[in-house]
């Protein structure tokens, strides 16, 4: 039985793939993840290939090794389908809101732009400030909402 759908920001599923203590202070959804319906929007798995190239991450390949080890381990527990959703057109509105409004970066307004456009989805994870204490996406979520363009309320947080 599943406690509602998730979707997870880069750092977050970075932080599920590392052994290193830095990133392991989110360990703790990897326990929790197995009650949940994990979506992880393909931007994110774009971005953080591109981070790890950008900094020149020294240990890039053991980074890019266990990521892959982690999608793999979402795989077996999750519908691929639902797990990597494909982009629509609905998003492109979503996006131009959460930039433009909301004051969110292209990537970012991507990715949460995801999770607002699946009716069903109930939280995203993220350890983003920007994101997480934005009014104005909390008062666009209640909007689309109130449209009957969302089920449920999509709760913005840090932790499951």
């Amino acid at each position: 039985m599943s406690n509602g759908r998730v979707y997870l920001d880069s750092y977050t599923l970075l932080c599920f793939s590392s052994d290193k203590p830095a990133r392991r202070q989110e360990g703790h959804i990897k326990r929790k993840i197995q009650f949940y319906e994990v979506v992880v929007p393909q931007a994110v798995i774009g971005e953080i290939v591109s981070v790890i190239i950008r900094d020149k991450e020294p240990d890039m390949i053991e980074i890019l090794s266990s990521l892959k080890k982690t999608i793999h381990e979402l795989l077996s527990i999750v519908d691929p389908k639902i797990c990597m959703p494909a982009f629509n057109f609905e998003v492109i509105g979503y996006i131009k809101h959460l930039q433009s409004v909301c004051n969110l970066d292209p990537t970012d307004a991507l990715i949460l732009a995801h999770a607002i456009n699946d009716s069903d989805a109930r939280y995203f994870v993220t350890t983003d400030r920007k994101i997480l204490r934005n009014n104005e996406i909390l008062k666009y979520e209640k909007k689309l909402r109130d449209q009957y363009k969302r089920n449920t309320e999509l709760e913005i947080t840090d932790s499951l």
